[in-house]
């Protein structure tokens, strides 16, 4: 295409040049022969398009939603309330107000919406008049005006919660026409503030949250105000008065002061005079957008379109070509966009384009420029011009490298411009050609390879009809790749998705294994209800072989890429109430955290707490055991845990430091559980605290299967109950703690023989032990008389430990008393401890039977009092006389 022919379809517009072009011839003419007759709403960056058709006679009402190039997407019945307006929301959701002010948000495929709620007065008949949609830093926005005059705004759909603007007065009449200004980091907005331009009684006004109406501008003399537009960065401001139809423009990029608007930018009057055949048709003016920052576009129902420009008084041409063959398709949708408006008629699909500075030196006749010169030499080496001599005279024009650079930039920021291929491929065969000019530094630092994959990217995104997405170079840049392939996963474009991250080089998570998961997601949406219910996991046999098929599809092409997330699906299957296939895709899950989050949700208490085992996080496995002892009875979760010794050990070490006894319970372990009580009873300091404990642990005990041990319980339990009467009943004495042998000692210590008496049968004490107690205690007492009195009776323990309790009681007398009366077995060791070693020998040396073993006990006993002792006469003079007895009894033939 020559640079002619690409200039024909550029129009002057004061200060700027603007493109027009015919992106589609729209399918659905037949099937709308004209959208003003509908309720529409057209998409940004070449987003879908929504008619709603309301119900006639024959059918009832629809909503349709179609691509840039007019093939139906998806339709659905409409069932709610009265639609009042539309629009999409920045994540391609279409945003529905009706009149009694609920918000219905679908999702492009249709679905069940999300239903929202503005706060209306229905008891005063109150309704939403208008509702306008603004885009702000904190998402998508939403306002309403109600038939009372009053606004509110929602400054993000995603956090539902309407704020009503106060401090304004209800306005009356209605407002003819409003528009909002968002919150944007420039005019430090915060997220529960906005600003509105109102047109009331023919005037501007100012409402703003906590504050009055503000009177921005008076309505001029026999002139009102009836419509306004606010540019899409919020910096320009048309306001349109009718039927004078003047046409004012204000710049707002310095703020808006107390005392009103600045002074106009431009004022263009429509009505007569010389310029008469550029105004509009008849009747009221229908729609008002604005193209980028350079001119506003003036639609009347005669289709009769404008462009006045911002920074001149001279109007636009007529765009005459817009209007061939159109026929009845009625007034063009105006969509604004950044960078353009978008004109869409049930004919045609158009751009309009303000060409950026490079464009035009490129292509512009009257402009002779270095890109230029570059362009015109590559065509005339590829053959399209003169000769190669005149390409090389061409070439010398340039003359320094940084003009040459400057026109290999031009090229290639023209090429980002232009829509289409031929002329793309021209000017970047030129870039190429002039980059070949210069040193290879350049070439690296201006590589075209990126720039023709983005462009091959939305050349097939703009012409194959079945994706319709008719997005420039600069709205892709805006948007970027991520936002793209969500759009077309929307679309359920799953390949072409797939394709694209390959072309762009993604990375493998960001890219084909989010698409994979998106591709998968939808396969587990398009699974029919369940059949019936089975018996372990919830599904008749037909619903588990669909849920096999389905997964091992899944599996098949999603694999173990990076980035790809089982558990996410697993959860999408939860919530479609499909437990069985849920379980059967986390068999293939990597992440153990995911995996064991997801089972737990599912209910599979037993399966998790084995992935987070077999996974050796210990951290995982406690986290498991602390969210199982939560949820789960002590004997299941004892049950779960006997199957897993790690889970078990992990849990005894986390639980049992505090409440050991509620593992053991939960097992049933009930043997330990009893000893336990009997440890706690013993470490407790209260009487009636530990009588308690022993009472549990003989519980325990005997249904442990332990009799013996129940019933020790039971003696001690017992034993305590009598030591706490018996300090009541001698309040000065202390006896809860003590043992049996320990309070008999102590009560026959304080002479009271009765109650030890009384005591020692009650626990069938053996009646040795009770006269060892007796003559221990009345020996510690002093108490010999009495220990006298009973040594004159038969003792069954002997005579012995009455001599050593009164050796150790200090009453040596007593016990050398009472030694006639020791058996011959014990009396050579009591004398050896009363050291009477004389008395000893001569005791041992007289028996008949025995006197080698007592005196072989004398001797041995000697020797370690002479180790212990040393220098002792007593010790050292019976260990020589007992030598000397040896020596003569050895001499004498007797042996010892």
């Amino acid at each position: 295409m020559e640079s002619q022919d690409y200039w024909s379809d550029v129009n002057a517009v004061g200060d700027y040049y603007i493109r027009h072009d015919n992106v589609y011839t729209m399918k659905f003419m037949r099937h709308l022969p004209n959208l003003n007759s509908h309720l529409t709403a057209l998409a940004q960056y070449g987003g879908p398009l929504a008619v709603f058709r309301r119900n006639d006679l024959n059918e009832e009402s629809r909503m349709e939603i179609f691509n840039a190039v007019g093939q139906l997407i998806t339709e659905f019945k409409w069932t709610s309330g009265n639609l009042l307006t539309m629009s999409w929301s920045s994540t391609e959701s279409l945003v529905c107000v009706q009149t009694d002010g609920s918000v219905l948000i679908y999702q492009l495929m249709g679905g069940s919406p999300q239903l929202k709620k503005f706060n209306i007065n229905a008891k005063t008949s109150e309704q939403v008049a208008s509702a306008k949609f603004y885009e702000s830093q904190f998402g998508t926005g939403v306002a309403i005006a109600t038939s009372t005059g009053r606004f509110s705004f929602l400054n993000r759909l995603e956090n539902f919660s309407p704020k009503p603007l106060v401090g304004q007065n209800d306005l009356d009449p209605v407002p003819a026409a409003w528009c909002v200004l968002a919150p944007r980091p420039s005019n430090q907005l915060g997220p529960d503030q906005i600003r509105i331009f109102v047109l009331s009684r023919g005037g501007l006004l100012l409402l703003e949250q906590n504050r009055l109406p503000a009177s921005l501008l008076e309505p001029p003399p026999a002139e009102a105000l009836t419509d306004l537009c606010l540019s899409l960065d919020q910096s320009l401001l048309a306001l349109w008065s009718e039927p004078q139809r003047h046409l004012t423009v204000y710049s707002l990029a310095s703020g808006l002061s107390a005392s009103g608007l600045p002074a106009p930018l431009s004022r263009h009057s429509l009505a007569g005079g010389p310029d008469s055949a550029f105004v509009g048709g008849d009747g009221g003016l229908l729609r008002m957008a604005w193209c980028a920052n350079a001119a506003v576009m003036l639609v009347w129902a005669d289709q009769r379109c404008l462009l006045p420009t911002v920074r001149s008084d001279r109007f636009a041409n007529r765009l005459d070509e817009f209007h061939e063959g159109e026929g009845d398709s009625g007034a063009p949708l105006l969509v604004p966009e950044f960078d353009g408006l978008r004109l869409l008629t049930a004919e045609r699909h158009d751009l309009l384009r303000p060409l950026p500075r490079p464009v035009e030196q490129l292509f512009n006749i009257a402009c002779v420029s270095p890109a230029t010169v570059l362009l015109l030499a590559h065509d005339t080496i590829s053959g399209q011009a003169r000769t190669e001599t005149a390409a090389y005279e061409l070439f010398l024009t340039i003359e320094s490298d940084a003009d040459k650079l400057a026109a290999v930039r031009c090229c290639l920021e023209a090429a980002r411009f232009i829509a289409w291929p031929p002329d793309q491929k021209r000017v970047l065969r030129a870039a190429r050609t002039g980059l070949a000019l210069l040193p290879p530094k350049y070439s690296r630092e201006h590589r075209t390879d990126e720039l023709c994959q983005q462009l091959r990217l939305l050349n097939n995104l703009r012409f194959n009809e079945s994706i319709g997405l008719p997005l420039t170079h600069a709205q892709f840049s805006r948007l970027g790749l991520g936002v793209l392939i969500d759009r077309l996963l929307n679309r359920r474009l799953h390949e072409f998705a797939f394709r694209a991250c390959e072309l762009l080089r993604l990375s493998e998570s960001d890219g084909q294994a989010r698409v994979m998961m998106h591709w998968a997601e939808c396969q587990i949406d398009t699974l029919p209800p369940l059949v019936g219910a089975g018996v372990d996991i919830g599904e008749s046999r037909e619903d588990a072989q669909a849920s096999d098929a389905l997964v091992a599809d899944i599996v098949k092409f999603v694999g173990q890429r990076p980035g790809v997330n089982y558990a996410r699906l697993a959860g999408k299957a939860a919530r479609l109430n499909r437990p069985g296939l849920a379980r059967r895709l986390l068999d293939f899950e990597t992440r153990s955290q995911d995996q064991v989050e997801q089972l737990l949700a599912l209910g599979s208490h037993g399966k998790a707490l084995e992935k987070a085992v077999k996974s050796g996080d210990t951290d995982l496995i406690q986290q498991v055991l602390l969210k199982l002892h939560n949820m789960r009875s002590e004997l299941d979760l004892a049950g779960i845990m006997r199957k897993q010794p790690v889970a078990m050990a992990l849990y005894q070490q986390a639980y049992c430091a505090s409440d050991p006894a509620a593992l053991l319970d939960q097992e049933d372990r009930r043997s330990d559980l009893a000893a336990l009580e009997l440890r706690r009873a013993f470490d407790s300091t209260e009487a009636a605290r530990r009588q308690e404990l022993l009472g549990s642990a003989a519980s325990r005990f005997t249904e442990a299967g332990l009799p013996a041990l129940a019933k020790e319980c039971q003696l001690a339990a017992q034993l305590l109950e009598r030591q706490r009467k018996l300090e009541r009943d001698l309040s000065a004495q202390q006896f809860a703690g003590l043992s049996l042998h320990a309070t008999l000692a102590r009560l026959l210590g304080n002479g009271s023989e009765k109650l030890a008496e009384s005591l020692r049968r009650e626990f069938e004490v053996p009646e040795k032990r009770w006269w060892q107690l007796q003559v221990t205690a009345l020996a510690k007492s002093g108490r010999f008389t009495e220990l006298r009195r009973l040594s004159e009776r038969k003792s069954p323990i002997g005579y012995a430990p009455f001599v050593n309790a009164c050796q150790d009681a200090g009453n040596e007398a007593e016990a050398v008393a009472l030694l006639p009366r020791v058996e011959r077995e014990q009396r050579v060791r009591c004398l050896c401890r009363l050291r009477r070693y004389a008395e000893a020998i001569d005791f041992a040396s007289g028996l008949k039977t025995d006197a080698a073993y007592h005196l072989e006990y004398l001797r041995r006993h000697l020797a370690r009092e002479e180790v212990r002792q040393p220098g002792q006469p007593v010790v050292r003079d019976a260990a020589q006389r007992l030598r000397a007895l040896h020596q003569t009894m050895a001499a004498g033939g007797g042996g010892v």
